[in-house]
């Protein structure tokens, strides 16, 4: 768990639990996503592995949809709440993100830079956050891998 991920921890632990409106089981509901997808996991995450960021990529790179986006990064010295231990660092790829939005080219989230270079740093108050892409190349799982992230 990151340093800025103790209040966020304590405040899941009061939220509702999940549900989804049709019998798919996850990994098939993320196949028909219609919408651009933009994943941001911590890389430190203890429940939440990059192995599940990166089967939910597999996912969505099934689907038929040309006119979709679907980006995986990763943050480096985060944990499971990105969102509240590397605020500067996850306001930094959504603005890039939502700035696409407004583009005439439809497919410009496909193309947009989220991260400068191959590796970023973002300073955060307690500390640097590392920054990277993760390209459908780097997805690959092995078997036991497999088995973990397809028990959602």
């Amino acid at each position: 768990l990151g340093k800025g991920g103790h209040a966020a921890f304590a405040s899941i632990l009061w939220s509702p639990p999940a549900s989804f409106p049709t019998n798919d089981d996850f990994q098939s509901a993320l196949a028909s996503l219609p919408c651009d997808v933009m994943l941001v996991f911590g890389r430190e995450d203890p429940w939440c592995t990059p192995n599940f960021a990166k089967r939910m990529l597999q996912s969505l790179l099934q689907r038929n949809n040309d006119h979709v986006a679907q980006r995986y990064v990763e943050l480096e010295n985060v944990g499971h709440c990105p969102n509240h231990e590397a605020p500067k660092a996850v306001g930094h790829l959504v603005n890039r993100w939502l700035l696409q939005s407004s583009s005439s080219n439809k497919n410009s989230r496909r193309g947009v830079a989220l991260v400068d270079g191959a590796r970023q740093e973002i300073k955060e108050p307690w500390g640097t956050i590392v920054m990277r892409e993760v390209t459908p190349e780097e997805t690959s799982l092995n078997f036991f891998d497999k088995i973990i992230t397809d028990a959602l």
